[in-house]
Formats: structure tokens, C-alpha cells, sequence
């Protein structure tokens, strides 16, 4: 169970970082020809970061 909860949380910080590139460089997104605001960014920022560090935290990678 660690080692998927380490797995996880390490997936979901570097997503949270590619969304924070994205919001720092203000790189354009389009899915299917609409472009993709930045404030979308910005909440999976937020999220994928919480789910990573939440993951490590149950793994006990962190803050115990």
C-alpha cells in the first residue's frame, strides 16, 4: 500500500508542477481547437498538489 500511495503522490506532484510551468510561462493549451483558460490551470495546480502531498503524507514520506 506504500508503494502505491508513494507512486500516486509523486505522479500528482509532477502534474501540479507542469500546471505551475504552464501558469508561470503563460503557455497556451488548446484541446480541440478552444483554448483552454488559465485559471484552469491554476485549480488543478491547487488540487494535484494537495493529492500529492496528501499521498505522501499517508505513505509517511511526510510530516509524521
Amino acid at each position: 500500500m506504500a508503494a502505491y500511495l508513494i507512486l500516486s503522490g509523486v505522479i500528482f506532484l509532477v502534474v501540479g508542477i507542469l500546471h505551475l510551468i504552464r501558469v508561470i510561462r503563460a503557455l497556451p493549451v488548446q484541446i480541440g481547437g478552444a483554448a483552454l483558460p488559465m485559471w484552469v490551470s491554476w485549480i488543478g495546480l491547487f488540487v494535484t498538489l494537495a493529492l500529492g502531498i496528501w499521498g505522501l503524507v499517508m505513505a509517511g514520506c511526510l510530516g509524521r
